[in-house]
């Protein structure tokens, strides 16, 4: 983490009278008998608080969360509810530097605690949702406020995902099938948005994305190899995506059918009646959608792997006694 975000989430650390892990960036600690973590959002001046409470026994709801931002629009922007784990995003500050920020991020905590107490909110495990032995715990940098049990169950099936993916072996003849057919939808997309009009470039989007995870899923992995098998037949499939369009349109101008418009279609670009400027500047437009497609596919399919390949390092961040 670069020393100028540790030295703002220090601050923010001093500010609340909490932690900070510097492996996972986490600001942790006890804040009026609620667990917290707080975490920076990198890029943007803002803060995400996050919370593990259940209200009776039960879980909290989205909309009981989303009244508690309704009523402090100027300091919370956001929140995400998932089982017991309440994410609050702080709204940004003003003004230069990050100083209005944290002073909103330590004013919107203060709100967030108060309004859980009115509310009769305790501590419970984001998992399970016992109130008992709660802890902070870091997990590959990623912060997590569960149970002893629930922790250990969650170290135990990582290491069997990172097992069953370490032994994974690539089958290059499913990868194949899986690309021609994951490149179907994306033909049919270029086809039938064409017909319609509109501009071509989520058919784009669609091609990259299936032609890539058809792969991955009937090949078990996503290689260097896939990537290359991939992308030759989507260069393949997108070119043929758009001649079929056009041969469609050409046979329905010229009431032919479409076997005489597909060979037809490079004479009528010829003799300047489908203008090639149009033609290839929209398969171009394709082609560099379908590459940011399959980019977002190869890139979170790379990231994964690195992440399921490496041994989990935990770490028990030992929550202080409460600071109010």
């Amino acid at each position: 983490m670069r020393k100028s975000s540790l030295k703002v989430l220090y601050r923010l650390a001093d500010e609340t009278q909490l932690s900070l892990d510097e492996s996972s960036g986490a600001i942790y600690g006890n804040k009026s008998g609620y667990n917290v973590y707080i975490t920076m959002l990198p890029g943007i001046k803002t803060f995400n608080i996050t919370l593990s409470v259940m209200q009776r026994g039960k879980m909290p709801t989205y909309s009981e969360m989303k009244k508690i931002i309704k009523t402090n629009r100027k300091f919370l922007i956001r929140c995400d509810v998932v089982h017991y784990k309440v994410e609050f995003c702080t709204a940004p500050g003003y003004g230069p530097g990050l100083k209005g920020s944290i002073k909103k991020a330590i004013q919107a905590l203060e709100i967030i605690i108060s309004e859980l107490k009115k509310r009769n909110f305790e501590n419970a495990c984001e998992i399970c949702g016992t109130a008992e032995d709660i802890g902070c715990f870091s997990a590959n940098t990623l912060p997590m406020l569960m149970c002893d049990t629930c922790f250990e169950d969650y170290c135990e099936t990582y290491e069997i995902k990172r097992f069953a993916n370490n032994r994974k072996v690539e089958n290059i003849i499913g990868g194949v099938t899986g690309t021609i057919l994951g490149a179907l939808p994306g033909v049919l997309c270029i086809v039938l948005l064409g017909q319609l009009g509109l501009i071509a470039s989520v058919s784009g989007l669609v091609m990259g994305v299936c032609t890539l995870k058809g792969y991955e899923m009937l090949g078990n992995k996503l290689s260097i190899k896939g990537i290359i098998i991939s992308i030759l037949l989507m260069i393949v499939m997108v070119y043929m995506g758009q001649r079929i369009d056009y041969a469609v349109r050409v046979a329905k101008v010229f009431e032919v059918d479409f076997i005489t418009g597909f060979h037809a279609l490079p004479y009528f670009i010829a003799e300047d009646r489908i203008k090639a400027f149009i033609y290839y500047g929209n398969l171009c437009l394709l082609y560099l959608f379908t590459a940011l497609g399959a980019g977002t596919v190869v890139h979170t399919s790379f990231r994964n792997f690195k992440i399921m390949s490496r041994t989990i390092h935990t770490n028990r961040l030992v929550l202080p006694s409460d600071s109010q």
